[in-house]
């Protein structure tokens, strides 16, 4: 990893002007010295609550009049979401970047070291380059599957009810000591000044509401724009924008600065802290839990956090020959079937003895799979104890049968969503009178849309020696490509599992055309110009 991988500049709106890179030295070596941290003043997240909607398939033979299987719409699920100020964001990267890099060598010769696969750089070994992905993990588990096949194997799939707002900090405040290694005097661990800070910005969870941070500044947002005739050249002003869907177009930078916001506005900090006395001394009893979800250490305290279940769960599958493996807060368990009962067991005791987490029965489920017939196959296994053949293994955006991998449904559809979406948004823009041009962004659709834009490629940028020509980018640029990258990739990568035949790559064949319907559909038909 080189020394300044974990250096990103944000540029969504928070409190405070946002960083530039030229302020890159400055900024690195502010954050690396541990006596900045040790006093560093954290500014509140901003906090968003994001809505997922959820539609599941009813039954297999249940469709409507166009054979399609009819869909029930679930509750959508609330995500809170935090977003750290600039510079702090910065902090929690370098902090997780140290963390990593601990939780790395904490792992290295341990037999449980792969156990944990999220938000990690896990080579995909054999000579090929390149880490592993879900796409990588998911295989891993589907081929465990396989390789039994002559077995009565059983999965479960679990999941932990609301994760990250329900770590113990005593639990988190060891583990996090734990994998550093600092020890005073006495051989006893510790957490240095600067981590203890980094630590104590997490657990107190401050932050503020985007709706009421808009609400009150609204009138006078901070914005940037090109200089009158000399658009190459950045100024910094404050303007009214009254909706926040309108913040991209405005180029909304920040809400106001942080001067501003402590000496006038500390009313609209909010905070979950419920403690009367100082954290340190809670000895257990306290009723604070949880750390913010979408900071930059998030993801790498999760797996810090999960350390002695993961110890737990590996040894003991690996005693009856099964295979565990966790992604975030996603488990899945493969046994025999015979082992069933007492793996649920120790998976729940360990989960609420040494995590003091609970497993969300609702997303708990068990499949199972046996040699019938000379056909290797299962489903899930309803609440009667049947095994149902309708429903099959889903993890990690993939479904698997006993003989074939799909990608679920659920991609594609919010593909679809994402792609009706942009289209209407981009005709209702292209309708505008500020748009100087006449036509759709087509060009943009395409390159997201199609498999046009799903090969991974060198920019090209504008070449001053030549005017009206392009040249390939000095600084290597490229294109990661779209939807259609990830479903290749994924369709090469379970070729094996599906017999040699391209299955995935079947399931995409008619995301063009429908793209090209959606675009000529009256539903998102081009609005005519109002004339003046």
């Amino acid at each position: 990893m080189a020394k300044t991988d974990w250096f990103k500049l944000k540029k969504y709106p928070h409190i405070g002007l946002p960083l530039q890179p030229s302020e890159k030295g400055k900024l690195i070596a502010y954050v690396k010295n541990k006596n900045n941290i040790a006093k560093h003043r954290f500014t509140p997240f901003i906090h968003r609550q994001i809505k997922q909607r959820k539609y599941r398939a009813t039954s297999k033979d249940n469709k409507n009049a166009y054979g399609k299987r009819v869909r029930e719409k679930l509750d959508p699920k609330d995500r809170p979401i935090f977003f750290a100020s600039h510079l702090d964001s910065l902090v929690y990267s370098y902090y997780s970047h140290l963390i990593t890099k601990a939780y790395e060598r904490y792992l290295k010769h341990k037999p449980y070291r792969y156990s944990a696969v999220a938000y990690r750089k896990i080579p995909k070994g054999h000579g090929k380059k390149g880490n592993k992905c879900n796409i990588e993990f998911a295989k891993e588990a589907f081929e465990f599957i396989d390789a039994n096949r002559t077995k009565a194997m059983t999965v479960i799939v679990a999941d932990v009810t609301s994760f990250f707002d329900n770590l113990d900090h005593k639990i988190l405040h060891q583990k996090w000591k734990e994998v550093m290694g600092k020890k005073n005097a006495k051989g006893e661990l510790i957490m240095t000044d600067d981590h203890y800070n980094v630590y104590k910005s997490l657990i107190n969870k401050r932050y503020v509401n985007e709706h009421e941070m808009h609400n009150r500044f609204f009138k006078r947002l901070w914005v940037e724009r090109g200089e009158l005739n000399n658009p190459d050249v950045k100024v910094k002003k404050r303007k009214q924008v009254r909706k926040k869907r309108n913040y991209k177009r405005e180029n909304v930078i920040a809400f106001c600065t942080k001067k501003e916001f402590f000496n006038r506005h500390l009313d609209l900090i909010r905070s979950v802290k419920k403690c009367s006395h100082q954290h340190q001394i809670c000895r257990g009893t306290c009723p604070m839990k949880g750390i913010p979800q979408g900071s930059p250490m998030s993801a790498t305290l999760a797996n810090v956090y999960m350390l002695d279940f993961d110890k737990l769960m590996y040894e003991t599958v690996t005693n009856i020959g099964g295979f565990y493996q966790r992604y975030s807060d996603d488990l899945i368990l493969i046994c025999e079937q015979k082992d069933e009962a007492e793996l649920k067991q120790i998976m729940v005791e360990g989960i609420t003895q040494l995590c003091k987490l609970d497993i969300q029965e609702k997303k708990t489920q068990t499949y199972r799979y046996s040699p019938e017939g000379g056909v290797f196959s299962g489903g899930i296994v309803d609440p009667d104890n049947t095994v149902n053949p309708d429903k099959q293994l889903e993890y990690l955006g993939f479904e698997y049968n006993g003989t074939n991998v799909y990608v679920k449904t659920v991609g594609f559809s919010k593909f679809y969503r994402g792609m009706i979406r942009s289209i209407k948004r981009g005709k209702f823009y292209a309708s505008k009178a500020h748009h100087s041009s006449k036509g759709l962004f087509k060009e943009r659709l395409i390159k997201r849309f199609t498999i046009l834009g799903g090969k991974r490629r060198l920019k090209r940028v504008l070449d001053p020696a030549n005017p009206g020509k392009y040249k390939k980018d000095p600084l290597k640029r490229y294109d990661w490509g779209n939807y259609f990258s990830y479903l290749l990739k994924a369709n090469e990568a379970m070729k094996d599992l599906n017999g040699g035949e391209d299955t995935i790559k079947r399931q995409s064949r008619k995301i063009e055309g429908n793209f090209h319907r959606a675009l000529k559909h009256p539903d998102t038909k081009l609005k005519q110009r109002s004339k003046r």
